[in-house]
């Protein structure tokens, strides 16, 4: 998801972040959250968390370092793969 803002009042974000003492993409995530909260019943709400805790909460506090390194592992695998493969290639080939 992207969210695109005027600068103008991008510049309002960075400094309401900045006195939370957080980023700004921190503080939009949980202003969203409080509002999906106030927004829904809380049966479909906790649902909602409830799968996310379903995952292993890999995506929760630190969980977003947890998962960018698992992907970070993937491309570092994959792009080796390929490299092994491509000299596989080469021998078979010549």
């Amino acid at each position: 998801m992207q969210i695109l803002l005027d600068p103008h009042r991008a510049k309002l974000l960075f400094d309401l972040a900045e006195k939370a003492s957080t980023r700004p993409t921190a503080w939009i995530r949980n202003a969203v959250y409080k509002a999906l909260e106030r927004e829904y019943p809380a049966a479909v709400y906790n649902e909602a968390v409830a799968k996310m805790k379903l995952l292993g909460g890999l995506l929760f506090v630190n969980g977003w370092k947890a998962v960018l390194s698992h992907v970070k592992l993937l491309k570092v695998a994959s792009k080796s793969l390929c490299t092994v493969l491509l000299f596989l290639g080469l021998l078979l080939t010549s």
